[in-house]
């Protein structure tokens, strides 16, 4: 409704009329101007933030979801070969089991040397640890079911599932995007706000010259053009200084963390610098302007009562 009012109302005019009513505007009323862009440029920043998070969680959504359909039965270290057969046909007769791989203990062994060292693996031996079993379901909603099983049964050991961690990391992955929104939303109001303010006081200052304008039959474009431009300026800037600020920030922890996260938290991949900085530009720009011509459209549709 916005947009349709401001393109139907508007005629075309002197494009250079245009820019020199809004630079001389701007110059006008510089530290309001500077103060609006630095509000869309922390703004459009938190917001960017958010967008990078969620960006490489999409990335990365087929591992989390591989992870998440995992679940390691550990039997007892005592178990023979008849237990871990019994536990192992078991396991492959339920319908929901896609994928079962089978750890020995000499191969938990041989694991627990990279884990821990070699001279401590051999002086403790591989009789402690259990023999287990990696099993992929092929639906992720019936592992709560599965983990219940498998613990019922006896000469299991332990069952682990990363559903918890998941539940625990999806709980504060909710709560950074919550409080995200809510204060993206509060900036993007505030800075609404500023720019509606910065469009007042020019108006207020070139009243006369708009009263005049009106008086000998201006076009609504024509009054209104200079502004727009300004409040699209507000934004456009914000947006080039953000893009700026998280594009380098962004590169810097590709190349520190060499394109992943498997040092922190696993198997995680960051989205690739060109992709990310690709989509930040086009989402910051539309989003810096659309924010300044919207601020310059309330400030103009409220001051002069048109």
């Amino acid at each position: 409704m916005i947009w349709k009012e401001v393109f139907t109302k508007m005629k075309p005019v002197s494009i250079k009329y245009v820019f020199v009513e809004s630079f001389n505007n701007i110059i006008r009323n510089r530290v309001l101007f500077i103060t609006s862009v630095f509000t869309v440029c922390v703004t459009i920043l938190l917001m960017g933030v958010v967008g990078v998070l969620l960006m490489n969680v999409s990335y990365n959504s087929d591992n989390i979801l591989d992870d998440m359909l995992h679940i390691t039965v550990y039997v007892i270290p005592e178990a023979d070969v008849a237990t871990l057969n019994e536990i192992q046909d078991y396991i492959v007769a339920d319908p929901n089991v896609e994928q079962i791989t089978y750890i020995s203990q000499e191969e938990a062994f041989e694991s627990g040397k990279e884990l821990v060292g070699e001279d401590i693996m051999n002086e403790l031996g591989s009789s402690f640890l259990p023999a287990s079993f990696v099993v992929k379901l092929n639906d992720v909603t019936y592992s709560n079911i599965f983990v219940q099983k498998m613990k019922a049964l006896s000469n299991i050991y332990e069952v682990k599932y990363s559903s918890e961690a998941y539940e625990r990391a999806a709980g504060i992955s909710y709560t950074i995007r919550y409080v995200s929104a809510v204060l993206t939303t509060l900036l993007g109001i505030l800075s609404l706000f500023l720019i509606s303010n910065t469009i007042k006081i020019t108006l207020s200052t070139s009243k006369d010259e708009v009263a005049i304008m009106r008086y000998i039959g201006a076009s609504e474009s024509r009054i209104k053009s200079p502004f727009y431009l300004q409040g699209g300026a507000i934004g456009f800037l914000g947006a080039i200084i953000s893009f700026l600020i998280s594009g380098f920030g962004y590169n810097y922890l590709y190349n520190k963390l060499e394109g992943g996260l498997d040092e922190y938290i696993g198997k995680l991949e960051l989205v690739p610098v060109s992709q990310m900085l690709l989509v930040l530009l086009g989402v910051f720009l539309a989003y810096g302007t659309i924010l300044g011509v919207t601020g310059s459209f309330f400030a103009i549709r409220k001051y002069l009562k048109v």
